[in-house]
């Protein structure tokens, strides 16, 4: 029987930081109206054409804010993103490319590992926002000001695809069938994880 487990934007939105019982957005990031369409915690998996994008974010107190300090984070929690979306879509490969298979999840989490690293140079930011909010946080009305910053970072897919397949030749414990018929998994996972976009 095929094992289910929670989608990476699942995860993400499950575990994104809460807002209060009423926000108010005092101001955003190049005066804009509204939150970019790019910006949502419950898809951080999109692509567009070729490329794969991952989204990161964080939240930091108003008072003595560094919005260049919050990109940092944000960027990397979105680069913590491909691995941990590295680790599913090997995972989902996997279970779907041989039902059955009792493989190694220790060897799953080294090739996303690997493959990460191999990719890191090649995430690119493509895209910062932030927005500085006024919370209510309780029934008392007690208010909190913080900024919520989201950075997105691309990869082309066939870099994720070309630093997988590098690592999965290099790991002698997965054999030759299985790398194929995961492969072949390949256009389904994407289809079926990543939220096709234009924006």
């Amino acid at each position: 029987m095929k094992r289910t487990f929670l989608t990476l934007a699942t995860i993400l939105s499950l575990t994104a930081c809460s807002s209060g019982l009423q926000d108010k957005v005092i101001s955003r990031s190049d005066d804009l109206s509204s939150r970019p369409s790019w910006a949502k915690e419950s898809t951080p998996l999109t692509k567009k054409g070729s490329d794969l994008y991952f989204l990161g974010q964080t939240r930091i107190p108003a008072e003595k804010a560094n919005i260049s300090m919050g990109y940092r984070i944000a960027e990397n929690n979105a680069k913590n993103t491909i691995a941990s979306a590295i680790n599913q879509n090997l995972t989902y490969m996997f279970q779907n490319a041989e039902e059955g298979t009792s493989y190694d999840a220790n060897q799953v989490q080294f090739v996303s590992t690997e493959s990460a690293k191999a990719l890191m140079s090649k995430a690119i930011v493509s895209d910062r926002y932030w927005e500085k909010v006024l919370s209510t946080v309780n029934a008392e009305e007690d208010k909190e000001m913080f900024y919520s910053i989201y950075t997105r970072v691309k990869i082309s897919e066939a870099d994720l695809k070309k630093a997988i397949d590098r690592t999965l030749n290099k790991n002698k414990g997965i054999s030759e069938d299985l790398k194929k018929k995961a492969a072949q998994q390949w256009d389904l996972m994407i289809q079926e994880q990543y939220q096709i976009t234009n924006e």
